[in-house]
């Protein structure tokens, strides 16, 4: 019959990972904060057109839309200057080409959970687009001006609000198909200072450094190692006393 362990075997890795689980949890947010990377959009500013937003949107991204056999996917935000889990999803529709772009977060291994589809809205109009922005609705707002054909547009849902402008080449490309199709359609994105998802939590901290995943949060992969490799060492072993403690027939604390 197998012995179980006795109490003392318990307490140094419940203690340590205890111990570990406050101070991440109590980390002040200055020192588990991203840098923003600030990176020029494909539009110039001009073809933003408003004022409004060019003085309250500070960060920008572009997505060259490659057309990959009808269908692109792309996710994004989080590491671009966002701060926010983003995937956009681009294809070819029954009203031509059709954009999603999704809100989403992650648990452990970044595995999604809770995404919903943002709304889109016509900045100068206020029209609601829905979920799902189409070819056919580009064509209604767009505007063409110095060799781009594009359309402004808000994108937004409970959690956050962006602003986006939709176009092509307008000296290449005809309409919104003829560029997706030729990887020549772009999608810029801004968003206000006041939206940006500036700091890590501390569960993204924790998942980050046990699953070694802390090169978003810029941890040195030697200095992620020296902390990952003590928790896991403490769960293996705690795990290890308490298989022993099942074999045993007792219940470990109470035996």
């Amino acid at each position: 019959m197998v012995d179980a362990p006795p109490l003392r075997n318990f307490i140094v890795p419940v203690v340590f990972l205890a111990f570990y689980a406050t101070l991440i949890g109590f980390t002040p947010s200055e020192l588990i904060t991203g840098e923003i990377d600030i990176k020029e959009g494909y539009f110039p500013d001009e073809y933003w057109d408003m004022s409004n937003i060019l003085n309250m949107t500070s960060v920008s991204y572009t997505h060259n839309v490659t057309y990959g056999s009808g269908y692109y996917m792309y996710q994004w935000g989080k590491t671009d200057g966002f701060g926010h889990h983003f995937r956009i999803i681009v294809y070819e529709g029954s009203d031509g080409v059709e954009i999603t772009n999704q809100h989403y977060f992650v648990w452990i291994f970044d595995l999604p959970y809770g995404n919903h589809n943002m709304k889109w809205y016509g900045v100068a109009d206020g029209v609601d687009y829905g979920e799902h922005f189409t070819e056919l609705e580009f064509d209604s707002i767009s505007e063409t001006n110095n060799n781009f054909t594009t359309a402004q547009l808000k994108v937004t849902c409970d959690h956050v609000t962006m602003y986006s402008v939709v176009g092509y080449n307008s000296t290449e490309y005809s309409t919104m198909t003829e560029a997706f199709e030729d990887d020549g359609l772009y999608v810029d994105w801004r968003i206000g200072w006041e939206e940006i998802g500036t700091s890590f939590s501390a569960w993204d901290l924790l998942t980050g450094l046990i699953f070694f995943q802390a090169d978003s949060l810029n941890i040195h992969p030697y200095i992620n190692a020296l902390i990952a490799f003590p928790i896991w060492a403490a769960i293996a072993y705690l795990g290890y006393c308490l298989v022993l403690a099942w074999l045993s027939g007792t219940i470990p604390f109470l035996g």
